[in-house]
């Protein structure tokens, strides 16, 4: 068998990744070219209030009918696309700027990613497989081109890990004020940046450096208060989603549920968790793998292999997500070269060979997937995992379209995807359904939304005259609210009207006119 050049071996830290940018910037192209956008909610409402920003009408929620200020999402990333908005303000020719935010943080958290890898694990060829792995996924390819805040709140808690990391080496001080400061930063994306703060917090206090700990502790407190302060001072807002006090005590385990239900939620995000790897890498045996890695990664996170700062974090971060009535996915992309690098650390050293060519088996599949979903997206203009339909997007802007003609400036719209609507129509518009779908998948609740009289309720109640649905299936609030609709349809025959009905099934509007005056 013929032996490896040894140039090829001296340069391989800087021909492999060139190999995979060559094999993954395809996808990432298109994926930042397709038209789409708003497709996940919170992207809407994140270039909502960045125009809100931009255009000097503060840090508010302007889609539905009495705006009121945004206390949901906290204001570093749309302050950002503000800046994006101030510069090129005419939408959607100004998608791709927007897009090129979180693409840009992605492409700093790889690269952060890898010196963390490189350094903790001393292994340069792991720390290229396991970025290379990362941003293979196709997760984190939709993430990295959608206008949404993972990418950036990834790179930032990253560095302050790796300035905490050096703190606990150097005991340098301007390495912990560094960290603390883009802790804070972390949680002015994410509320979720809290785990780092607390984590940053508890792995310093268990070294006894209490006086350190106390520092980065006041820190970031003071650079967190004045997100707290406005959530204190715009609480009780009416919205049941967009609000920040009505949606974080509904979406919470501890604030909620009875103590059966509490345990069936943990149990199920506890059992969800290994098997994140098949939607992150869109494969069949994924779970497999999944269930394999799981062992070394917990036995990592309790063995002085990791630095404390990074097992403090994770552990937090995953106490969160146990806690949080939502599919773990979402939450585990951010942290997937940490978990990569938590399984590498508790796999024994003769298997890591082994795990080395797994991940590189991994790349190769989620790279040809992401190649198939790019394939898909040339033809719809939508760049999204587990996409099915080929003219899903087209047929959301005939229903934009038919809303910009066919209804009153001040028409009420009711759908799951309402900041949407607004930002392509200036329809106000509402969700029009109280609770949280994942319910239904946790609890096996039929009636997560509400009841059809709750749905016939808030219809009358916010004056909504249409009705718009889509068949997005990566929402679980489509066939729910379809079924609220139909029900009312029957108990109201005369109130519903048919006014649009689009190729793919579950693509309609409905006009909707109330028989009894609003109360």
């Amino acid at each position: 068998m013929p032996s490896i050049p040894p140039w090829l071996v001296r340069r391989y830290h800087w021909i492999l990744p060139l190999l995979v940018l060559a094999v993954l910037a395809p996808s990432y192209w298109v994926a930042l070219h397709t038209p789409a956008t708003g497709i996940y909610h919170d992207d809407s409402i994140y270039l909502i209030t960045a125009r809100t920003l931009a255009e000097g009408r503060g840090y508010s929620i302007e889609s539905i009918p009495a705006p009121i200020a945004q206390t949901k999402y906290p204001v570093l990333f749309p302050a950002l696309l503000a800046i994006v908005w101030k510069l090129a303000p005419a939408f959607p020719a100004n998608l791709i700027y927007f897009k090129l935010v979180p693409l840009l943080a992605a492409l700093l958290w790889f690269r952060l990613s890898y010196l963390l890898l490189k350094q903790e694990s001393g292994n340069r060829f792991f720390a290229i497989s396991a970025v290379a792995l990362a941003a293979s996924s196709p997760q984190v390819i939709f993430l990295s081109t959608a206008v949404l805040s993972e990418t950036l709140f990834a790179a930032l808690a990253t560095a302050s890990l790796i300035l905490l990391i050096r703190h606990n080496r150097t005991q340098s001080l301007a390495s912990l004020i560094a960290a603390a400061f883009l802790a804070a930063a972390a949680y002015h994306t994410r509320t979720i940046g809290l785990c780092l703060i607390l984590g940053g917090f508890l792995a310093l206090a268990w070294q006894r450096n209490f006086r350190q700990s106390l520092l980065f502790a006041s820190i970031c407190a003071a650079l967190a208060s004045p997100w707290i302060l406005w959530q204190y001072l715009h609480r009780s807002a009416p919205d049941p989603y967009l609000s920040q006090e009505n949606y974080y005590n509904a979406y919470n385990v501890i604030a909620n549920f009875a103590w059966d239900e509490k345990l069936r939620i943990v149990s199920t995000n506890l059992i969800t968790l290994p098997f994140s790897v098949p939607p992150l890498f869109d494969l069949s045996w994924g779970g497999i793998l999944g269930l394999l890695c799981f062992p070394f990664a917990l036995r990592a996170l309790f063995r002085p292999g990791l630095p404390l700062p990074l097992r403090s974090f994770l552990l937090c971060s995953s106490a969160v997500i146990l806690l949080w009535v939502w599919p773990p996915l979402r939450f585990v992309v951010p942290l997937l070269p940490l978990v990569l690098w938590a399984v590498w650390s508790g796999v024994p050293q003769a298997a890591r060979n082994l795990l080395l060519t797994a991940a590189w088996l991994l790349f190769l599949n989620a790279a040809w997937s992401s190649h198939v979903f790019s394939q898909k997206a040339l033809r719809s203009g939508f760049w999204y995992p587990l996409t099915t339909e080929t003219e899903i997007w087209h047929e959301f802007t005939h229903q934009l379209s038919w809303i910009e003609n066919n209804t009153p400036p001040d028409a009420i719209i009711q759908a799951n995807v309402d900041p949407t609507i607004y930002l392509y129509t200036k329809r106000h518009a509402v969700r029009g359904s109280q609770g949280n779908a994942s319910l239904s998948w946790y609890l096996d609740n039929q009636q997560a939304l509400g009841s059809a009289a709750e749905f016939h309720s808030n219809l009358t109640r916010n004056h909504v005259s249409y009705l718009v649905t889509t068949p997005w299936t990566w929402f679980l609030e489509p066939p729910m609210l379809e079924q609220l609709i139909q029900e009312n349809r029957a108990a109201h025959p005369t109130e519903f009207r048919l006014r649009d009905q689009g190729i793919l099934p579950g693509s309609t509007i409905y006009q909707f006119t109330p028989a009894t005056a609003p109360q």
